[in-house]
């Protein structure tokens, strides 16, 4: 059976000249590749018109983690606590992530920062800093080359995402200190975590499963030893074929 064609946001960093390093972290291909699809670099290109052309290439779209997004596109000044995207991925993420929402039927997941991407572009907004919104907040931060940062969300019975992994409780790992703080227009919690932070949102209509659009704010792809991570992949490329 011929693998579809995913199209994965690239990071971006600067190498010390005016260029830039781009690439994709070997576990979101590697999930990718073992669900069965075939995972392809997308790199931030300064020609933001390009969006449009993505959509009869590429089966399906996944958005990735990174740095945190500019507190511009959601109407804030940014936190000290934030590292920012590097401004040319932060445009292109973004242009692409509108495009998806507004112009393509194409099936889409986010992950941690292309989770939070997806529903500031939709017109939503985040918690630029969870220790900051209160003293009951969970850890959810993971230090460079630590272990994974583990714990339970509860995922709502009769969503998309209990379709794929079933209702109740389920284990995630988490490295991020934002989250969703408004959902978007259009959009509905599908999980969160026990102090209340929102791990999971999918459009409305989702659960009719016309379209498969989800966002996770953790990490599926460096836990998906585990079944219900690669249940998420497995559909998403189901659905891409």
């Amino acid at each position: 059976m011929k693998r579809p064609l995913i199209a994965l946001t690239a990071t971006c960093q600067s190498n010390g000249t005016a260029s830039l390093l781009m690439g994709v972290n070997d576990a979101y291909q590697e999930a990718i590749y073992e669900a069965g699809g075939l995972p392809v670099c997308l790199p931030p290109l300064t020609d933001l018109s390009a969006v449009s052309a993505l959509d009869s290439e590429f089966s399906g779209f996944l958005l990735t983690g990174g740095p945190d997004l500019p507190g511009e596109y959601y109407g804030r000044a940014d936190h000290p606590a934030m590292r920012t995207l590097l401004p040319r991925r932060a445009a292109w993420d973004m242009a692409l992530a509108r495009f998806l929402l507004t112009d393509s039927a194409k099936p889409v997941l986010g992950i941690c920062l292309g989770y939070q991407e997806l529903n500031v572009a939709a017109g939503g907004d985040l918690h630029q800093h969870l220790p900051e919104v209160s003293g009951n907040i969970l850890v959810h931060t993971r230090e460079e080359g630590a272990p994974e940062t583990m714990h339970q969300v509860v995922v709502e019975k009769d969503t998309f995402l209990a379709r794929i992994v079933g209702a109740g409780k389920l284990l995630v790992n988490s490295s991020h200190h934002q989250a969703i703080a408004r959902v978007a227009p259009g959009f509905r919690v599908t999980a969160h975590s026990p102090d209340g932070v929102i791990e999971a949102i999918e459009p409305e209509a989702a659960s009719s499963g016309k379209r498969f659009l989800l966002a996770v704010q953790w990490h599926p792809e460096r836990i998906r030893h585990l079944d219900q991570q690669r249940k998420i992949f497995r559909a998403f490329i189901d659905a891409c074929r």
